[in-house]
C-alpha cells in the first residue's frame, strides 16, 4: 500500500479576519472597520463615536485565534509532489483537530489509522518483513523495529483522537470503522476503477482523498444513527428479542428489527430509554463535524470553541492584579529594596501594626491569588508553556514574588498577567472584527454604524473586576438541547446554535473592555526611588499644578522641627505618595494639601502625616508640593551622601579643582543643588554603582535626567571660563563625593571671608566714630 503524501496546513486567515482594521481611538474605544475599498481605506475609515480618523495601531495586528479545520483548508499553499510514506511524529499529529489538505479530522484519522493498522497486521500476519517495513516507512532496512513501534504508536494516538473527534467511545470507534471499511472498500482497493488500483497523479489522490472524506463527514454528521445501523445490521435477522441472550440490551437500546407500533410506545421503554448526556464535546463535535455552512452560520461559536481552553484562565487576571495592588498600595515608597529581597509574603501579611480585621483581609486575598497561582501553573501547554515553571506559591516565598518590578529577571507574575491580558484582548479584538464585518446577530450589540463595532477600552492600571472576562463552562449553557425522541435514535442530539451563540456572547463579550497597556503595568516604587519609576515626574506635576516656593518662615520652621524631631523621612515617603496621586488626579493650586490628602484618603496607603507640618497647615498648599518635596529631600541627602560607596569616592585632580575654584559662588551653588538632587534621587539604593556607572560623566546623567536645563548650560562671553558646565562636563560620577565636599568647602571659605570682611568693616566704622566724637567734644571746649 502507498501512502500519499501529506503536509500540516497552515492556518488560513479568516475571511471577516482579513477584510477588517482594528485600531485603538482617543475617545475610549476599540473600532473595528470592514475594508470596502483597500486602497483608501485607511484614509476614509472614522471612529463612529467620535468622528476622528482611524490611527495605526500595530500591536492589534496579528491577533487571530486557532482555526478550525474547516478555516484550516489550503487554498493556495505550495503542496510537495513527494510520494510514498513521510514519516512524522505521533505526538506533533496528537491534537484531535489535526489533519492535512481537503480531508476533514474524522477522514484523515480513519485513513491514517487504516493504514498503519495494515502495515502492523501485515508485520505480525508474516506477510511483511521488519526489514521491508524499515525500508518503506525510513528508507533503511535496519529499522525494522522502529517502524513496528511508529506504526503501533500512530494506531493508539488516532484512535484516541478518532474518539475524540466523534465524542465517542471506543465501542463507537470500532463501529465507525467498520462501517467506512464496509462502505469505502472499493474506493480504498481501487476496485471502483479499471486498470491499476494506485494513484500515479496528484489529481488522483485528491479525488480519492475528496470522496472519501464526503463519505466518512456524511456519515459522522448523523452519528448516532449511523452507528445504530451499524448494530443492528451486525444482528441475526432471526434472533429472538424476547427470551434471546441479548432481549435486555436489544430493548434497552432498541435495536429491534420490524416491531409493531404499540412496542415503540410502550411505556416501560421509554422509561428506560438510552440517551446521551449534553455536554460540552458533544456540542462542540458536533458544530466541527456539521460542515462548513454550520460554521459560516455561527461564525462567534467557531471562534468560542478556537479559545475555548484559554478562556477560562483569563479570570484569574483580576486576582493576580487585585493581590498586586494591595501589595503596592501598602509597600510603595516605603519598602526598600534591599529589605524586599529578605522579606517573606507572611511578614506582610500578619505585621504586628495591622488590625485583626486588616490581617483577616490579607490572609483571604492572598488565599484568592494563590489559588489563581496554581491553576495557572496546573495549564500545561494550554495557555502558556511558561506557566509550567512557575514556582509553588506559599506565605514563606519573598515578597518579590507579588512585586511588578521590572528589574526583577523573569518574574513569574509580570509574565502571567502580560499573557492573561494579551489573551482578553486577542478575543476582543476578532470579536470586533468579526462583529464588524458579518451580520452574526450573537455581537450585533457591538454594532454602531454599518460595517463598524466598538468595544470599550480600560487601562491596565485601571482594570476592574467587571472589565474582566470571567468564564466557565456551565450545563446551562445546554439547556438550549434535546435528544431525539424518535424510536431508536434516543442518543441522538439537538442543538440551538443560535440561543447557545447568544448566550455565550452576553457571558464573554457583554460589559468587558480591551485592555491598553500604553500605560505599562503598574509598576512597584520602591523606598527612595520615586525618581526611577518616574523621572518626569516633578516636571509633569508642574504642567498640570502651577508651583511656587514656600514662605521663607514655613521653610525655616520645617528645619528646625526637622533638626528635633526627624520629620523629613517620614513626610518625604508620604510625599512621593502624594506626588503620584497628584499627577493622576491634579487638582487646584490654592487647594490646602492637607485638605486634598483627607479628600483623597482611599487612595493613599496611609492617613497623611499632617501633624508633622508646621502650623498653619493652610500655608502649605499644593502649589507648593514640588518645592516642599525639594526641601525635604535637601535634608535627607546627607545621610545619602556620607553613605556612598567607596567608588564614588574619587579623588579630584588639580586641574579640576582649580576650575571649581574659579567659578562663581552663584555657579557653584547650583551645581551644589543639582548634584545633590542627583544623589538623593539616583543613588540612594545599594545597588547604585550597577545603575550608575562611575566611570560615566556626571553631567550626562544631570542632563538626562533634567536636572541640568540647556539654560543652564548656556554661556555668555564673559563667563564663558567660569561657567558650570566648564568643570561639571570633566567630572566622572566616581568624583561626586569629592565633587561635592570641594564645592560645598569652596563656598563655605567664601562666605567666611565675606563675613570676616564685613565683620572687619564693622568693626572698623564702630571704633572712628567715638574718636571724630571726642574730636568734636575737645574743640567744643576749646572754643568756650
Amino acid at each position: 500500500m502507498m501512502m500519499t503524501h501529506r503536509k500540516c496546513i497552515q492556518p488560513q486567515t479568516n475571511l471577516w479576519d482579513e477584510k477588517a482594521t482594528v485600531w485603538s481611538c482617543s475617545c475610549g474605544f476599540l473600532v473595528a472597520q470592514q475594508s470596502l475599498a483597500p486602497t483608501s481605506a485607511e484614509q476614509q475609515m472614522v471612529c463612529p463615536v467620535c468622528k476622528s480618523p482611524s490611527v495605526s495601531t500595530n500591536h492589534l495586528e496579528g491577533s487571530q485565534p486557532s482555526q478550525s479545520y474547516i478555516q484550516n483548508v489550503s487554498s493556495g499553499g505550495t503542496v510537495t509532489q513527494q510520494t510514498g510514506y513521510v514519516v512524522a511524529s505521533p505526538e506533533a499529529r496528537g491534537g484531535k483537530w489535526f489533519t492535512v489538505r481537503q480531508l476533514s479530522p474524522a477522514a484523515y484519522r480513519c485513513l491514517h489509522l487504516l493504514v498503519h493498522g495494515c502495515l502492523l497486521a501485515s508485520h505480525y500476519a508474516e506477510v511483511c518483513k521488519p526489514e521491508q517495513l524499515g525500508e518503506f516507512i525510513f528508507k533503511d532496512h535496519d529499522k525494522g523495529q522502529e517502524a513496528i513501534d511508529i506504526c503501533t504508536k500512530f494506531v493508539d494516538v488516532d484512535w484516541k483522537a478518532l474518539g475524540e473527534v466523534i465524542s465517542g467511545t471506543s465501542e463507537d470507534v470500532c463501529r465507525l470503522l467498520h462501517s467506512v471499511i464496509q462502505h469505502t472498500n472499493s474506493l480504498l482497493n481501487g476496485s471502483h476503477k479499471s486498470g491499476q488500483n494506485t494513484c500515479n497523479t496528484r489529481e488522483e489522490r485528491e479525488k480519492l482523498e475528496e470522496e472519501f472524506s464526503a463519505f466518512v463527514d456524511k456519515l459522522v454528521q448523523t452519528i448516532p444513527s449511523s452507528l445504530r445501523e451499524q448494530q443492528v445490521s451486525a444482528l441475526s435477522e432471526d434472533i429472538d428479542i424476547e427470551q434471546g441472550p441479548k432481549c435486555l440490551e436489544i430493548k434497552v437500546e432498541e435495536l429491534e428489527r420490524g416491531v409493531n407500533r404499540e412496542y415503540h410506545h410502550d411505556h416501560a421503554l421509554r422509561l428506560f430509554r438510552v440517551t446521551e448526556m449534553r455536554t460540552f464535546e458533544k456540542l462542540h463535535c458536533h458544530f466541527m463535524n456539521g460542515g462548513r455552512d454550520l460554521q459560516d452560520a455561527y461564525p462567534f461559536l467557531g471562534l468560542f470553541f478556537s479559545m475555548h481552553e484559554q478562556l477560562p484562565y483569563i479570570k484569574h487576571l483580576h486576582l493576580l492584579l487585585r493581590w498586586t495592588t494591595i501589595v503596592k498600595s501598602r509597600l510603595s515608597h516605603r519598602l526598600a529594596k534591599e529589605k524586599a529581597k529578605d522579606m517573606q509574603i507572611c511578614e506582610f501579611i500578619y505585621d504586628s501594626k495591622l488590625t485583626k480585621q486588616e490581617k483577616e483581609h490579607l490572609k483571604k486575598s492572598f488565599q484568592e491569588f494563590k489559588e489563581a497561582w496554581h491553576q495557572l501553573h496546573g495549564s500545561g501547554k494550554a495557555v502558556d508553556e511558561r506557566f509550567a515553571t512557575m514556582p509553588p506559591m506559599h506565605e514563606e516565598r519573598p515578597i518579590t514574588e507579588c512585586l511588578l518590578d521590572p528589574q526583577i529577571p523573569d518574574s513569574h507574575l509580570q509574565t502571567a498577567i502580560s499573557v492573561l491580558y494579551n489573551l482578553q484582548n486577542k478575543f476582543l479584538t476578532n470579536v470586533s472584527k468579526l462583529a464588524a464585518t458579518t451580520t452574526c446577530p450573537a455581537v450585533s450589540f457591538l454594532v454602531r454604524e454599518q460595517h463598524s463595532s466598538v468595544i470599550p477600552q480600560v487601562s491596565i492600571l485601571d482594570v476592574k473586576k467587571k472589565d474582566v472576562i470571567h468564564y466557565t463552562w456551565s450545563n446551562e449553557f445546554m439547556k438550549h438541547s434535546e435528544c431525539n425522541t424518535e424510536y431508536g435514535l434516543g442518543r441522538q442530539l439537538f442543538f440551538d446554535f443560535s440561543k447557545i451563540e447568544m448566550e455565550l456572547a452576553n457571558t464573554l463579550v457583554l460589559g468587558k473592555a480591551y485592555i491598553n497597556d500604553e500605560q505599562g503595568l503598574p509598576k512597584f516604587a520602591y523606598a527612595n526611588e520615586l525618581f526611577s519609576a518616574s523621572a518626569s515626574i516633578l516636571h509633569d506635576i508642574c504642567n498640570h499644578v502651577p508651583q511656587e516656593p514656600l514662605a521663607t518662615d514655613t521653610v525655616n520652621a520645617l528645619r528646625e522641627r526637622n533638626e528635633s524631631d526627624r520629620i523629613a523621612k517620614p513626610l518625604l515617603e508620604h510625599m512621593e505618595v502624594v506626588l503620584f496621586l497628584l499627577k493622576r488626579t491634579k487638582g487646584k493650586p490654592s487647594e490646602p494639601l492637607v485638605d486634598y490628602t483627607k479628600k483623597w484618603l482611599s487612595m493613599l496607603t496611609s492617613p497623611f502625616p499632617a501633624h508633622l507640618l508646621p502650623e498653619p497647615h493652610s500655608a502649605i498648599q499644593l502649589k507648593n508640593v514640588v518645592h516642599l518635596y525639594e526641601t525635604l529631600e535637601d535634608m535627607m541627602a546627607d545621610v545619602t551622601i556620607e553613605s556612598l560607596h567607596d567608588c564614588f569616592r574619587q579623588k579630584l585632580k588639580s586641574v579640576m579643582q582649580s576650575k571649581m575654584e574659579n567659578a562663581t559662588t552663584e555657579e557653584l551653588e547650583r551645581a551644589v543643588k543639582v548634584t545633590r538632587q542627583f544623589v538623593f534621587r539616583y543613588m540612594s539604593s545599594s545597588d547604585s554603582a550597577e545603575k550608575v556607572k562611575p566611570g560615566s560623566l556626571l553631567l550626562t546623567h544631570l542632563v538626562n535626567t533634567g536636572l541640568w536645563t540647556a539654560d543652564q548650560k548656556e554661556t555668555s562671553e564673559d563667563t564663558a571660563t567660569t561657567t558650570p558646565s566648564t568643570f561639571m562636563g570633566q567630572l566622572n560620577v566616581e568624583h561626586v563625593y569629592a565633587a561635592l565636599e570641594a564645592m560645598t568647602n569652596t563656598i563655605g571659605d567664601r562666605r567666611q571671608r565675606e563675613q570676616n570682611m564685613f565683620q572687619s568693616f564693622t568693626a572698623k566704622k564702630t571704633h572712628q566714630t567715638p574718636n571724630r566724637r571726642a574730636t568734636r567734644k575737645k574743640m567744643r571746649y576749646s572754643n568756650t
